[in-house]
């Protein structure tokens, strides 16, 4: 819809361009700056609009790398599989706000 012309969805295009460029900038602040690179997952990835102005905001970090597509699902499996056949403890986590 961006690249279509609507303003609505160039917007919210652009305010997500620039917060994912605040939280890169953040954790690479948090890792004193030795980053090695920046890696780029899920369906956004496929969007070269997207990458390109991601990549002109946080370039001056670390190279950034592309893995497109969604894989949750299956890294979710996987992950499930290997606590069921004993390969791997499961991890507990507590708190946080409800």
């Amino acid at each position: 819809m961006a690249a279509q012309g609507n303003l609505k969805a160039r917007l919210a295009v652009d305010a997500m361009i620039y917060q994912v460029a605040k939280e890169i900038g953040a954790l690479a602040a948090a890792l004193d700056g030795e980053v090695d690179g920046i890696v780029l997952t899920g369906g956004v990835a496929y969007s070269a609009s997207l990458v390109e102005q991601l990549t002109r905001k946080v370039r001056f970090i670390a190279p950034l790398y592309l893995r497109p597509g969604e894989h949750e699902i299956e890294a979710l499996l996987a992950a499930a599989l290997r606590v069921m056949n004993g390969e791997e403890q499961a991890k507990e986590y507590a708190g946080g706000a409800a």
